[in-house]
């Protein structure tokens, strides 16, 4: 064989041709929790119907700078049309998303490993300190009523049994933690009443040893009269 023929055995294939990775795609999700300006101007469940965003709790609250609103998707939704209700709310509304430190102003529970709870998020730790102390700021809407009667935020309040959220409206959790507290205010009042039967069944055990000593008092009185008498009467 001439030396000038390829040497076939020398011949490599190309190896294989490495697969692109995937682009993840954004992730859907029913609950957002927005922040945003000016403080006062809230989102509401109207708003996001006219941009197609179906809400079905739309909680809201402010400081003295911005808004913090929680709201509840009938159906999971990325957060394009979120990003699209901001752009034309701004012009419609004046409403314009503004983030704070630490947090997206569009955020989401999120179920990556490490990350922080939505009981952690700023949007919801405000909304649930405010619906708790009743702060004015505080604006419920659930199924269009303004009311706090389901979802993440209303599952959250310890202070269960407060006129604003109906009894029938809790859940079953939420009725058996309040039977429970509920049980421990009644024993702490039994406790309160023996130590204040205690206290009474001292107080007449005084009053009876103070009118016994009265009464001591006024015998040994009326002995020193009759003393005085007869000792007037040996020296007369």
């Amino acid at each position: 064989m001439s030396d000038d023929l390829p040497d076939h055995d020398d011949q490599r294939l190309p190896g294989p041709i490495p697969r692109q990775a995937k682009k993840k795609e954004p992730t859907q999700k029913k609950t957002w929790m927005l922040t945003y300006c000016p403080a006062g101007t809230y989102i509401t469940i109207e708003m996001l119907r006219e941009h197609g965003i179906i809400a079905d709790e739309c909680h809201s609250t402010s400081d003295r700078v911005m808004n913090y609103t929680y709201i509840h998707l009938d159906k999971r939704c990325r957060i394009t049309p979120i990003e699209k209700f901001f752009t034309n709310a701004r012009d419609k509304y004046g409403i314009v998303k503004k983030e704070v430190f630490g947090y997206d102003s569009i955020g989401s529970k999120s179920a990556e490993p490490g990350a922080a709870k939505m009981q952690d998020h700023i949007v919801f730790k405000m909304l649930l300190a405010h619906s708790k102390e009743k702060n004015p700021s505080f604006s419920p809407c659930t199924d269009g009523e303004s009311i706090l009667k389901r979802g993440h935020l209303f599952e959250a309040h310890e202070l269960i049994g407060d006129s604003a959220v109906a009894l029938e409206n809790q859940t079953k959790t939420q009725v058996i933690n309040y039977a429970r507290n509920l049980e421990e205010k009644v024993k702490n009042v039994d406790v309160i009443k023996r130590e204040f039967q205690t206290m009474t069944n001292m107080y007449l055990e005084a009053c009876r040893q103070r009118c016994d000593l009265r009464l001591e008092n006024d015998d040994l009185r009326h002995e020193m009269e009759i003393l005085k008498k007869k000792l007037q009467e040996l020296e007369g």
